[in-house]
């Protein structure tokens, strides 16, 4: 969970986070609320300074098979990835697929509330598949 309640520190977030997992060598998938979302996600990681070019691409380009980080609506975008990062208030309909799955919350309660619901929902899975469950609360992002 990051401090405060802004969506827009979220993207934030979750642009800098799909760069390090990029730079470690692992493919992401950015699940976005909407088109609008997905757009802007773009944009964002086109210009972030630290990357100079992250390989990335919107499900629904021609070439999106190509690219390690890709941007979409798809509760279920078809592969496994090595980080799926969820921005939607909905749970993923194959999390076992992936090998990590990050939830980038805020503290509004219309962020929190199905956040929780799906929260409960990751820790079944984990239970039952024996996989291990991190939560991890950050502070401003500087």
């Amino acid at each position: 969970m990051i401090a405060g309640n802004d969506n827009q520190a979220r993207l934030d977030f979750a642009c800098k986070l799909t760069h390090k997992a990029w730079s470690l060598n692992n493919s992401v998938y950015l699940f976005s609320k909407s088109q609008a979302e997905s757009q802007q996600l773009d944009n964002m990681l086109w210009s972030l300074e630290q990357t100079g070019f992250l390989p990335h691409g919107l499900k629904t380009d021609e070439f999106c098979s190509q690219h390690p980080v890709l941007i979409g609506e798809e509760a279920d975008p078809g592969n496994g990835f090595d980080l799926f990062i969820n921005l939607t208030d909905q749970m993923p309909v194959d999390v076992e697929n992936n090998r990590r799955v990050a939830e980038i919350l805020h503290q509004a309660d219309d962020c929190l509330r199905p956040g929780r619901e799906r929260y409960k929902r990751y820790k079944t899975l984990c239970q039952q598949n024996n996989s291990e469950l991190n939560y991890h609360e950050l502070g401003p992002s500087k």
